[in-house]
This record gives C-alpha cells, sequence and structure tokens, in this order.
C-alpha cells in the first residue's frame, strides 16, 4: 500500500488495521471492511465542500469503463 491523498487538512485518528494485513479487502469490500483510514477534517465545512458524493461519480466512471471495455478488476481465476 501506499501514501494516500485528501483533499483538506486534518489529522488520521484510524488505519485499518485488517486492511494493512489483507491488501485485497480493499478490493473485495471497499465500502465496509476494506476501508482504509478514518480523518478528522481541520475545518469541517471546507473539507465538506471538496467531496463529491459517489452517487455523482458513479455514472461517469461506469461510462468511461464501458467505453475503455474495462470489465473491472477481477482476479484472474
Amino acid at each position: 500500500m501506499g501514501p494516500a491523498k485528501i483533499a483538506f487538512d486534518g489529522e488520521v485518528v484510524a488505519v485499518n488495521a485488517d486492511l494493512v494485513a489483507n491488501p485485497k479487502l480493499a478490493n473485495a469490500d471497499p465500502y465496509g471492511a476494506g476501508w482504509l483510514l478514518r480523518v478528522k477534517p481541520a475545518d469541517w465545512a471546507a473539507a465538506k465542500a471538496t467531496l463529491t458524493p459517489g452517487s455523482q461519480v458513479a455514472g461517469p466512471y461506469e461510462a468511461k469503463m464501458s467505453a475503455d471495455n474495462f470489465a473491472g478488476c477481477q482476479a484472474a481465476a
């Protein structure tokens, strides 16, 4: 695992030790057990203004993957 960037100033308050031990969790369960870290923003109002809800990016990402014939990041059998 490498560095992670965020768009605002803040303090890392938790790191997912399970993900460190098993990085495959990031792909297998990204919205559950595969979480990366928890951050406490220095200024929540400013941080919130930089965030984009997943519902606003899912469509464009899916369209790009479709246009590129990208099937996903499934492990080879």
